[in-house]
């Protein structure tokens, strides 16, 4: 089927009717050169039972436009069925409907990484300009035909900055529907890990920071694995996990990830860096006040890179929780040694009561012994 398809589309019916092949060119025949399509729909079918729920979706979204590009082309090629201005009108819709799908799968659900070319950034942008240009336009459609050559300047300065202030609340309410339309899952998972970021640091207990960071990384940003690494006598020891990963449990204080992350306070990709963590997912700073006291480690996605603001939120996580770890573990020593000093302070003022006590007796022997000799 593949190869019909190739000699159809490099030679044309040229090559049909030179070789004695000009039956295939019949409309009968159209299944027949159809049926080449169906092949990416076979390995999309063989991959949907292996896959997991995220990627089920998106294969869903592409089997269905597959399915409507598929019978578009089947009218397109075999146009006796329905009639030649049939199979014309409804050929061109499915496909029509087919590329819409593709689209919004490949927006909506990222089935490929768009990272490079479509950002919130370049959509912003891309939305500003549409609007100055509006903005211009429609300044200078009222200026020719409104204001003319005879109008005062304030009028002239007025009818700009009326422009720009109505455009100003249409600009956000496209923003708010871009945000909604193609980046609501992103927006909503960035908000989650921010608003994490705001109240960790009202958690009381380090183990309980540390279990709700693992756990609230790994659900709103989707990373298939996440450790919390701190600075320990001997080096950095694995304190938190979270997915299925084989990481070090312990790495020693020079280890080269952990060196850059002093050296440069920013994250480290590991495929760069030759470490003992591997050379998949990224490496974020637990800093505070310049000192390097652990890490956060995301594994890599399988399907998409992160983008430039998903790592520096990333990076804003892990200053929270390590701002807020040292805290708590400076809080933990300060009432161990509370503690301890309070104890302290019982065993001296035992040790001077028993002290005292022991004197008390001395003296009552010694007066015995003073008024059974008589001085």
């Amino acid at each position: 089927m593949c190869g019909l398809g190739v000699v159809q589309s490099i030679g044309g019916p040229l090559v049909y009717i030179a070789t004695g092949w000009a039956e295939l060119l019949r409309p009968a025949y159209g299944v027949v050169l159809t049926g080449s399509y169906l092949v990416p729909m076979a390995l999309l079918l063989v991959s949907y039972r292996s896959v997991s729920a995220a990627q089920r979706l998106r294969l869903r979204w592409m089997l269905g436009s597959s399915l409507l590009l598929i019978t578009g082309i089947f009218f397109i090629n075999d146009p006796v069925i329905l009639g030649y201005l049939s199979s014309l009108i409804v050929s061109q819709w499915m496909i029509a409907m087919a590329m819409a799908g593709f689209l919004y799968a490949v927006v909506r659900h990222r089935v490929v990484d768009l990272a490079v070319i479509l950002n919130r950034a370049l959509v912003y942008a891309a939305t500003m300009s549409l609007l100055l240009g509006l903005l211009a336009l429609l300044e200078s459609l009222i200026e020719r035909q409104a204001l003319g050559h005879r109008a005062s300047l304030i009028l002239e300065l007025a009818v700009p900055l009326g422009l720009g202030a109505a455009l100003n609340t249409v600009h956000g309410r496209m923003e708010n529907l871009v945000e909604r339309l193609v980046f609501r899952r992103q927006y909503r998972e960035e908000m989650a890990l921010r608003n994490f970021a705001r109240e960790c640091a009202f958690i009381t207990e380090p183990d309980r920071l540390l279990d709700l960071t693992v756990e609230q990384v790994s659900l709103h940003a989707g990373v298939p694995w996440v450790a919390v690494y701190e600075r320990s006598d001997n080096g950095y020891l694995r304190i938190r996990q979270r997915g299925c990963h084989d990481l070090a449990l312990e790495l020693e204080r020079d280890d080269l990830v952990f060196v850059k992350l002093r050296a440069h306070a920013r994250e480290v990709d590991l495929h760069e860096t030759p470490s003992g963590l591997g050379q998949e997912g990224h490496a974020f700073p637990l800093r505070v006040r310049g000192e390097l006291i652990g890490a956060l480690v995301v594994g890599p996605r399988s399907d998409e890179r992160y983008a430039a603001d998903e790592r520096e939120l990333f990076e804003h996580v892990a200053h929270e929780v390590g701002a807020n770890l040292f805290a708590l573990r400076l809080h933990t020593a300060e009432e161990r040694a509370r503690e301890t000093l309070a104890s302290t302070k019982r065993r001296i003022e035992a040790i001077l009561e028993e002290a005292r006590n022991r004197e008390a007796k001395l003296l009552e022997l010694l007066h015995a012994q003073c008024a059974k000799e008589g001085t």
